[in-house]
């Protein structure tokens, strides 16, 4: 598993910010995705990233991949390509399709 993140976490680097940007941040119906939701399109990323992982640790998996997306992007925070992957592996792997054709492109990459 370490090394599989660790060939993830060069892939990243090597088209971050182009792989980062394909993936967009979704609303739902979560009330903390809802105000993270409304914080990111404020431009507030800090509570933006507040609510997102405290939904995303509820397992709610458009948080997981709200939060992937905002780690993986470096938005409101450093990048840290292999919390991000991680959260968007979480989010796959609870059904959610954005993150299950992400996980897809990046593993086959």
């Amino acid at each position: 598993m370490t090394a599989r993140l660790a060939v993830v976490f060069c892939l990243l680097l090597a088209f971050g910010a182009t792989a980062a940007s394909r993936l967009q941040i979704v609303p739902d119906e979560d009330a903390d995705v809802t105000a993270g939701w409304a914080a990111y399109r404020a431009n507030d990323f800090h509570q933006a990233l507040v609510h997102y992982r405290c939904a995303a640790e509820r397992n709610q998996r458009v948080a997981q991949f709200n939060l992937a997306v905002m780690l993986l992007g470096g938005e409101g925070t450093d990048a840290d390509p292999a919390a991000g992957v991680g959260w968007l592996r979480r989010s796959a792997d609870l059904g959610f399709a954005q993150a299950k054709k992400y996980d897809i492109e990046v593993w086959a990459a």
